[in-house]
């Protein structure tokens, strides 16, 4: 599993940082880091697991992960999500008495021109994270933590109207594909296990994930297989093997196809860790 650490995003000896996603189609598999992870979706499409929970993503859902929490993510061509990776140290005492208090999970609070305020102000932290003006890090973390206290208010006092709502199906199809997806996987499968019909199966990948059932498998099975390329030696026909294609002809073809370059060209051109 990848672990993501914070001094790898650092600017600074300031633990915070702050940047965007490109927007482009994303599969980033289960991982952690070693420090607080908040997330923030700038259009509505994709989905997030954080732990066992699955949610759709919406404009303006943040996703607060805490240090070594397991969370993957998918996004659709058009979306994109900012990134804020920081430690306690950055908030004064009370503010990491709050910070202690918000559970793990997705909360939707910004909309409309609140969105757009946000999206602003982290525009702001990004550039003064690269630029380290005079006086950058009491700016970065005064902004910090009035983030952290609308998410704090929000969970505190409209708990039920903050969180984003769970799709039972969503999380039994989520949670099936993480764990079988080596295996054969149809809709006439998952409609089995969920009770619901295949279309409504195949609905429910379009609305949320802004993408096919077909398309979410592939990218997530290639994801899968850009961890085993990046760290093992195994060969192609394995890998294929080990990520649910049919065979190293076919594992080849969706891999460009997703990716851009074949499997060997991606493993030759990847930066070891």
């Amino acid at each position: 599993m990848k672990v993501y650490e914070l001094r790898h995003r650092c600017r600074s000896d300031w633990p915070l940082a702050v940047y965007q996603e490109l927007p482009r189609p994303t599969h980033e598999s289960i991982h952690r880091h070693n420090c607080y992870e908040i997330m923030i979706a700038v259009k509505s499409g994709g989905v997030c697991s954080v732990g066992n929970s699955h949610y759709a993503i919406h404009a303006g859902s943040i996703f607060l992960c805490n240090p070594n929490d397991e969370h993957e993510f998918t996004l659709p061509m058009g979306n994109s999500i900012w990134n804020i990776m920081f430690l306690p140290e950055i908030f004064n005492e009370s503010a990491q008495k709050m910070l202690a208090q918000i559970p793990t999970g997705a909360y939707l609070i910004f909309q409309n021109n609140n969105l757009e305020q946000l999206l602003s102000m982290l525009t702001v932290m990004e550039r003064e994270l690269i630029t380290q003006r005079p006086g950058f890090e009491a700016l970065t973390g005064a902004l910090m933590q009035y983030l952290l206290t609308s998410i704090f208010r929000r969970n505190h006092e409209l708990p039920d109207l903050t969180r984003i709502e769970h799709n039972d199906e969503l999380e039994k199809v989520i949670f099936y594909i993480q764990n079988h997806y080596r295996e054969k996987i149809t809709l006439a499968k998952l409609s089995k296990l969920t009770g619901c019909s295949t279309q409504y199966i195949g609905q429910l990948f379009k609305k949320t994930a802004w993408c096919s059932f077909s398309q979410y498998l592939m990218r997530y099975r290639v994801n899968k297989a850009q961890d085993l390329l990046k760290n093992t030696n195994l060969s192609l026909t394995e890998i294929a093997y080990e990520t649910g294609f049919f065979d190293s002809a076919h594992f080849t073809k969706s891999f460009s196809s997703v990716v851009g370059q074949t499997p060997l060209a991606y493993r030759r051109n990847s930066p070891e860790d």
